[in-house]
């Protein structure tokens, strides 16, 4: 008698689907926020920039940057840089990060392109490997998060 072989489990995390009219639609809207926010500033504010040029904005930025210490000015550098990094990487496992669950094992796939697998490399383990596996309730803010533990 055969056994019947059972499809791989496929863990991933949850992808926001939106179809492009509605990406189009929140990005239209960002664009009317900012538009009547720019309108409102210019109405109340009776356009401050009237009689500026760019030599002005460059002289009045490097004035501003004189009085910002130099440490200031790394830190807010390498912040973006990082939130920059955090991004990239938060979309990159979204749409790449997986962990399979089949009769062999656990399985799981970095988010990481080839060259940078070195710092979150791929796994797999064999059950016979593994005393227990849970599924486990974040006890964040977000009721749907779960974590998986591999003892």
């Amino acid at each position: 008698m055969a056994v019947a072989r059972l499809q791989p489990l496929v863990l991933k995390p949850r992808q926001a689907s939106s179809s492009p009219q509605q990406r189009w639609i929140a990005a239209l809207f960002m664009v009317a926020v900012f538009s009547a926010l720019a309108w409102i500033t210019f109405m109340l504010l009776g356009n401050p920039f009237s009689d500026w040029d760019w030599d002005s904005f460059a002289k009045a930025f490097r004035a501003f940057l004189k009085h910002v210490p130099i440490e200031r000015q790394i830190e807010t550098v390498l912040l973006v840089v990082v939130m920059g990094l955090h991004l990239w990487y938060s979309r990159r496992a979204s749409k790449h990060e997986r962990l399979h669950l089949d009769q062999v094992g656990v399985r799981y796939e970095s988010p990481l392109p080839q060259s940078l697998r070195a710092l979150r490399p791929d796994w797999s383990l064999q059950w016979s490997q593994l005393r227990e596996v849970r599924i486990v309730r974040s006890a964040s803010s977000c009721p749907r998060r779960c974590f998986i533990r591999i003892w």
